[in-house]
């Protein structure tokens, strides 16, 4: 980064107000006058130093947040990442003793459900996950969402054999995973409401706690019921 900054004429002191490191909470937000925090779990700088070929390693990996009458609901915000990132932030995680951050009222799953979020083999009808991946699964709250932003997942002879994600082995082990903490649903983007005229998922967090809205017309979002102002 520092490199690119000069080759463009910035130096990284101008524009370090800008950047959050992974472990820290980006500053423009605070739980206590927002309502909501953003906490950065990824990318570490070992994932971003290889340029391109590390793309999906590089992914931004959030814990969001929300605070409502005092309790707190967590949103667990993944990109494109693959087993062995997420294992290197349950390792980081744990040593600093955020295992917190790792919970999760809704998931957003890694990488349109693919398998290889989970382990690097995919399994004849069902994942089965990494040791350390299977902690950030039992970290489910009762209650929880799983959701996979990604086209239906079939359970047929094509749906087990495809490549691309999704995958519906993948999709398997997360469901078995979810009865295991007392989870609400999986939801796929485009199955709902249904896959022939699929919504925008909208969720809100109120005094009840995080539930899905319902499938929105407008763009997703997860909502509180009186948005707190956002500070400065």
């Amino acid at each position: 980064m520092k490199d690119w900054l000069e080759e463009n004429g910035l130096t990284l002191e101008s524009r370090r107000h800008l950047i959050t490191d992974a472990g820290q909470l980006v500053p423009e937000f605070n739980i206590e006058s927002d309502g909501v925090e953003f906490f950065c779990h990824s990318p570490f700088i070992m994932h971003v130093d290889d340029g391109d070929d590390l793309r999906n390693a590089a992914s931004l990996i959030f814990n969001v947040r929300f605070r409502k009458n005092g309790a707190n609901y967590d949103y667990l915000a993944v990109g494109d990442s693959e087993w062995s990132v997420l294992e290197d932030i349950v390792t980081t995680t744990k040593a600093h003793g955020n295992m917190d951050r790792l919970a999760w009222d809704l998931y957003n799953i890694p990488h349109h459900c693919s398998y290889l979020a989970l382990s690097d083999e995919k399994g004849e009808f069902e994942t089965i996950p990494k040791p350390l991946i299977k902690e950030i699964l039992m970290s489910g709250k009762e209650g929880a969402y799983i959701v996979s932003s990604s086209c239906p997942i079939m359970d047929t002879k094509e749906g087990r054999e495809q490549t691309q994600p999704p995958h519906i082995q993948a999709k398997k082990c997360y469901e078995t995973y979810r009865k295991k903490t007392g989870g609400a649903t999986f939801l796929v983007t485009m199955e709902e409401p249904n896959g022939t005229k699929p919504e925008p998922l909208e969720f809100k967090v109120d005094n009840l706690g995080l539930s899905l809205a319902r499938a929105a017309s407008t763009a997703a979002a997860i909502l509180t019921s009186k948005p707190a102002p956002r500070a400065g």
